[in-house]
């Protein structure tokens, strides 16, 4: 089960539609557009949009720690993001 984080604090697990996987276009409806994604610890990834810094999406607070821990990066992320496991993504 992965689990999106939203801008205003909101965490709502989720799954694919198809119960195994997301597909590209399920991943895009969820981040509003192309997608980025990020290799973070223990095999999860997190699934942003890739333009989340130049399209003056709302700062996720939540996403942004998880991306600092997950990768040991300083990034600030905006937008929606979602976290799943790599066999989670098509």
């Amino acid at each position: 089960m992965a689990r999106l984080f939203k801008t205003n604090g909101d965490i709502q697990d989720i799954g694919p539609g198809n119960g195994v996987c997301f597909t590209l276009e399920e991943l895009q409806a969820i981040v509003g557009g192309g997608i980025e994604v990020v290799h973070l610890h223990a095999g999860e990834l997190m699934v942003i949009n890739e333009n989340h810094r130049k399209e003056c999406r709302r700062l996720n607070g939540a996403a942004t720690y998880l991306y600092e821990k997950g990768t040991g990066c300083t990034d600030l992320i905006h937008g929606d993001a979602l976290i799943c496991k790599k066999g989670e993504v098509e």
